[in-house]
């Protein structure tokens, strides 16, 4: 990293650059990043992308990625989550996409967060000293914000007025109800834009249900606290190594929040009704549907005010049927108080 006082950070958008690890785009799209890269002077490059941790889990894909210490040193960050909760998130946004599978079956099936692996891997591209092992943990949180701890620890910057946060959560999860209602849609096939415009009913719906499902810190009932227990458990050993090799810490600790307690009560999920999964069809529908009248009201709007636009003669007449409209209304809403 060059002095970031005066040099300029730049972020680049090439998620279609990690998805092509996996097919023969990848020369292409190397060659579009390196005419971008060369076109700016002294630079301090940012690359996040979700397929880095999902899509890149072998070192032979990752070391096709060996090409970027061309342009310099190579620092890699990677946040990591307690596995239970990042199960969870993840299922949800597998569930937003096109997911089929019941939670336990999702579970039982997901290799993802053995983070010692992901960490391994990444050596590949750098040393050990220029990785940076970072818990998602709102008290770990350099400030305890994710936005200051991110810019502390990848670019030595300190979080102040200047920058532009957010003012709300950027990935919403859904409900209980909804995210089962999700998965039992996901088994018909529909286009991505379908399903994006869908996914954002279904989130509003969610969000007057369940207000929690907003925030960002908020533990779920998916799981019973035995079965969070037995996944943070699982993972217990490699997490142990994480903490010690790359955060310091001798007693291995790798997360601070308090873990489940076995012993509290919990109620399951008794799946979804026939009512409720009615209920949510139709509230989406009923969305839609005033959407569209909407959109059709813009679009008559805007024919009309061209229409008086290139028609003087009609606008001035508009304007008249207008003012008699309301007078009419005023004098209508008079009558009705005067015979209160």
């Amino acid at each position: 990293f060059n002095d970031t006082a005066t040099t300029e950070i730049y972020t680049l958008s090439h998620t279609t650059l990690f998805r092509s690890l996996l097919n023969s785009n990848f020369e292409k799209e190397k060659i579009s990043l390196d005419k971008e890269i060369n076109s700016f002077k002294e630079k301090i490059i940012l690359f996040s992308s979700e397929h880095l941790s999902s899509r890149l889990n072998q070192k032979e894909k990752i070391r096709k990625l060996a090409f970027l210490s061309n342009y310099g040193k190579v620092i890699i960050i990677i946040y990591v989550r307690r596995q239970d909760q990042a199960l969870l998130s993840q299922y949800d946004t597998g569930i937003k996409v096109s997911v089929k599978k019941c939670l336990k079956d999702f579970i039982s099936q997901s290799d993802y967060f053995q983070y010692l692996k992901i960490v391994s891997n990444y050596m590949e591209l750098s040393s050990k000293e220029n990785i940076i092992v970072r818990p998602y943990e709102k008290q770990q949180f350099y400030k305890a914000n994710i936005f200051a701890d991110f810019l502390h620890y990848a670019f030595n910057i300190e979080l102040d007025d200047e920058f532009i946060i957010p003012g709300k959560n950027l990935n919403p999860r859904f409900s209980q109800d909804i995210l089962e209602f999700k998965r039992y849609i996901n088994k018909f096939n529909y286009d991505q834009k379908d399903r994006n415009k869908f996914n954002l009913y279904l989130l509003r719906i969610s969000a007057q249900e369940e207000p929690n499902t907003q925030k960002i810190f908020q533990n779920n009932s998916f799981l019973s606290p035995r079965e969070k227990l037995d996944i943070i458990n699982k993972y217990e050993e490699s997490n142990n190594l994480i903490a010690q090799e790359y955060l310091g810490r001798e007693d291995g600790r790798l997360f601070f929040d308090p873990f489940p307690d076995p012993n509290e009560f919990w109620k399951s999920y008794p799946g979804l009704s026939v009512e409720k999964a009615v209920e949510i069809g139709f509230k989406a529908l009923q969305m839609q549907n005033e959407e569209m009248q909407q959109l059709e009201n813009q679009t008559l709007r805007g024919k009309v005010k061209n229409l008086m636009n290139n028609n003087p003669e009609l606008k001035s007449q508009l304007i008249k049927v207008k003012f008699l409209l309301d007078f009419c209304k005023r004098m209508f809403n008079s009558i009705l108080r005067f015979r209160k």
